[in-house]
């Protein structure tokens, strides 16, 4: 499903098994995949985390749910059963087109750029370290975390530098404002000066 306007296009709900191919696909096209079952599932619940923080809504219709491994969203972890411990796309060969929105494609991009390459052990402590897993897991194996605990770590806890936007979110800070008030007059000066160099060619 998606949400358009004149401007921005904001997907959401997708299937998870297309958004975890895509993600396969990124992983396939590096000289060196290696993105295990295990890593795949990071990936999915970072990609869910960043996305619901940046957008209020879910990347894929799918809950994600916290036991001892880490965090697990249940259809894909079915469907890469057989391939525990392994690198999927040596098993599977090369993931297929998964027929993403291009907002959704570009978003994942992002987030494969700033996590496809971390080891396991990194992706690891990103997922397991902090809340909102380790709450909910303390909570019972299976448990599944709450939307509004991954917007609020995702939006709050995360480091401005590590959060991954959608391609449609532009983030303007307080410093931006800050700029904006003090060069309006400049941009005001500059425009009257070339409106007036504009008279008097006339």
């Amino acid at each position: 499903m998606s949400i358009e306007d004149d401007v921005v296009q904001v997907s959401y709900n997708l299937p998870p098994a297309a958004v975890a191919a895509a993600v396969l696909r990124l992983d396939a096209a590096r000289p060196d995949p290696n993105v295990t079952p295990a890593q795949l599932q990071r990936v999915l619940y970072l990609a869910q985390g960043h996305y619901l923080a940046a957008t209020g809504r879910r990347l894929f219709d799918a809950p994600v749910t916290a036991t001892h491994r880490g965090p697990v969203v249940a259809p894909v972890q079915r469907e890469c059963a057989p391939y525990t411990g392994q690198v999927i796309v040596h098993e599977r060969g090369y993931a297929t087109d998964p027929g993403l929105p291009r907002d959704a494609l570009e978003f994942l991009t992002r987030v494969w750029e700033q996590h496809g390459d971390q080891i396991a052990t990194t992706l690891a402590r990103l997922t397991h370290a902090r809340d909102p897993w380790a709450i909910t897991c303390a909570r019972g194996e299976g448990t599944v975390i709450p939307d509004q605990a991954m917007i609020e770590h995702f939006s709050y806890e995360v480091p401005a530098r590590e959060r991954v936007l959608h391609p449609g979110i532009v983030v303007v800070t307080q410093e931006d404002l800050d700029n904006l008030d003090r060069d309006e007059d400049d941009i005001i000066d500059r425009a009257l000066t070339a409106l007036l160099a504009g008279e008097t060619h006339d």
